[in-house]
């Protein structure tokens, strides 16, 4: 359940631990996105407003789109954000620490 094998890790930051990494799927109406199976290590970006580990940020109907079974751990601002996007399937994954 918390193992993966497809991984992005982000590199710490010396200078400040709170920011990492960010994945965004931004303005892609009518575009089938899909991430399944992935860990996120180190992701997102505390203070940062629009710096989650996975977002989906105006993108409007992307019908079909998938996000599933990913890991993520070590986030540093929530987790999964969808942001005036629709129909974008979550389902079965993990969050924590």
């Amino acid at each position: 359940l918390l193992t993966r094998n497809i991984i992005f890790r982000a590199e710490e930051n010396v200078y400040n631990p709170d920011i990492g990494g960010h994945l965004i799927f931004l303005h892609t109406p009518n575009v089938v996105q899909t991430l399944m199976g992935v860990e996120f290590n180190n992701f997102g970006q505390q203070g940062n407003l629009g710096r989650y580990p996975i977002h989906f940020h105006m993108s409007n109907s992307v019908a079909g789109s998938i996000v599933k079974k990913n890991l993520i751990i070590n986030s540093n601002q929530r987790c999964i954000v969808i942001h005036n996007s629709n129909d974008v399937l979550i389902s079965e994954n993990v969050a924590y620490e």
